[in-house]
């Protein structure tokens, strides 16, 4: 009996989400369910659904009683096909019995997605981003402070009209009965009323009680224009950050002309519309120019970050990344000019970078750091060759590069992640794992070698027809021993060595022509140690 009494008493708490983010939705469910500040039931389909009953029915039937509706956000439900738009449809509908005071559906933005739905755009969201605690903090004080707003459930709905009803007759008799006491008391009253009011006229104490109690968040920073940063955008994508906090952080207030902007994280890019600090951002621009932005240095930031790639953001000075634990070693790190990659070992003002780290590790940015250098990037090479692949008509200046070759270490770094667009794609195939890299160096010992590389000539803009690209490659070689080594480069078509030769020295040709649609075309590389 008790435990029926308490079960009617809770908050209900309808839970959508993406199927894509069933474990981040999983954990939102678990951490209401302990909330020992306010009786809450979070309600989920896999958690509350039984065998055997009909799943579209008990969720409509359960958005429906709900006292509140929790809508995770991220790219997956915003902009998939499937039941998650139903049930945020649904609610939309059931908002619309709510009095404007109350509240009913709480967004929860759980990754870095734009929200364009025009009637969920006009509701405060919560977002989790930056930090799960302050994020499910920020979810439970909503649902505490407004579960007296919100619109009464049909279960209890003729016992409060009832009651208003018996309300309503007894507020009358006392307001006739208050009406009559002030009619005859007024006279008496005067002298105290116009005490009052010259005791309000003293306010020493509540002013101090109100500056006291008032914040400053980021919004009241001052600009200041000695702490100014200007940054030249070349036609096109551009890989940049702002290494300063600025009120002027909107995409539209710092470049009007921007065709986009994406960020990236958990393997996806996500438009958006402001630039934060600390993070890298693509943004393509129709014509070369530049913007300035002024406001308070940013010198340092620290994160943790998963195994694999980042697209991280500069500080305010020149600076060298330090990361822990140690053994956590940094594979590289690259940022893009001109239209292509270009490997680097400091972050600089503006810039953005991709870094690929082998392990969960926490990364430290500031300008104390020393330079400390935790990935190779020396040129130990005794030959190199490094192969582009450009657009032969067009006027974008976007490019993709590999690079094979010798050295005293094997060092294999795997392809970067393309910009959002991307004209055209080179990449080195490995036959053991069937991955795509970037950089493929092998240890020198072995009179041959060989490399498969893959070439799209089309990427992902154009017409929906054939494209032509140039692949042109450049030869480096050093000596070994104060010997001169003697090799050559074969180019060949396919995926097998001596298959169809296309170039019988790349010595003495340095480009050919690739044709066709969106889709990868192999070619073997064949290196032969003649003397050494």
């Amino acid at each position: 009996m008790t435990n029926e009494k308490e079960i009617k008493e809770k908050v209900r708490v309808f839970i959508s989400y993406a199927k894509e983010d069933k474990q981040f939705a999983e954990r939102i469910y678990k951490d209401l369910q302990k909330s020992d500040k306010s009786l809450i039931k979070p309600w989920i389909d896999f958690k509350d659904i039984k065998p055997g009953q009909k799943w579209s029915l008990m969720i409509e039937q359960a958005i429906e009683k709900s006292d509140f509706f929790i809508a995770l956000l991220s790219n997956h439900s915003l902009n998939k096909r499937g039941y998650v738009q139903k049930e945020l449809k649904i609610a939309l509908n059931q908002l619309e019995q709510i009095p404007d005071s109350g509240t009913y559906i709480i967004p929860v933005r759980i990754d870095n997605c734009s929200i364009t739905e025009t009637r969920l755009k006009s509701i405060q969201w919560i977002d989790i981003t930056e930090s799960y605690k302050d994020g499910i903090e920020k979810i439970k004080n909503a649902l505490n402070s407004n579960s007296t707003l919100n619109y009464p459930s049909k279960e209890i709905w003729s016992e409060a009209v009832k009651k208003i009803i018996l309300f309503s007759s007894i507020f009358t008799a006392l307001i006739i009965l208050l009406l009559f006491f002030i009619n005859n008391s007024r006279n008496n009253n005067n002298n105290y009323n116009e005490n009052i009011i010259d005791r309000t006229n003293q306010p020493n104490s509540i002013k101090s009680t109100i500056k006291s109690e008032t914040t400053i968040t980021k919004a009241d920073i001052t600009d200041h224009t000695d702490n100014c940063f200007s940054l030249l955008l070349n036609k096109g994508w551009n890989l940049v950050s702002i290494p300063i906090n600025s009120k002027k952080s909107y995409i539209n207030n710092i470049l009007k002309d921007a065709d986009v902007c994406y960020s990236y994280s958990q393997g996806y890019y996500h438009r958006v519309n402001s630039l934060v600090p600390s993070y890298g951002y693509w943004i393509r621009v129709k014509e070369e120019r530049s913007f300035t932005l002024c406001g308070e240095k940013f010198p340092i930031y620290k994160k943790t970050f998963s195994k694999g790639w980042h697209l991280i953001g500069s500080i305010s000075d020149v600076a060298y990344p330090i990361i822990s634990p140690p053994e956590s070693i940094i594979d590289c790190i690259y940022t893009y000019d001109d239209g292509k990659y270009i490997s680097a070992t400091k972050i600089e003002q503006g810039k953005g970078y991709w870094l690929k780290i082998n392990d969960k590790s926490d990364f430290l940015l500031s300008n104390k750091n020393e330079q400390n250098i935790l990935y190779s990037t020396s040129d130990d090479f005794f030959i190199k060759l490094e192969m582009k692949i450009k657009r032969k008509l067009g006027t974008t200046n976007q490019s993709s590069n590999v690079i094979v070759g010798l050295a005293k270490k094997p060092r294999i770094f795997e392809s970067l992640p393309k910009p959002p667009t991307y004209p055209c794609d080179i990449e080195i195939k490995s036959k053991p794992d069937r991955k795509f890299y970037f950089i493929d160096i092998r240890q020198i010992g072995e009179s041959s070698y060989s490399w498969i590389i893959s070439a799209n000539p089309h990427g992902n803009i154009g017409n929906p027809m054939p494209e032509i690209s140039i692949i042109t490659w450049d030869i480096f070689s050093i000596n070994i021993n104060h010997e001169k080594i003697k090799f050559k480069f074969v180019l060949m078509k396919g995926l097998k060595d001596n298959e169809d030769i296309l170039v019988n020295d790349m010595s003495k040709q340095n480009e050919i022509e690739v044709k066709g649609m969106n889709k990868k075309y192999y070619y073997t590389v064949r290196l032969s140690i003649i003397e050494s």
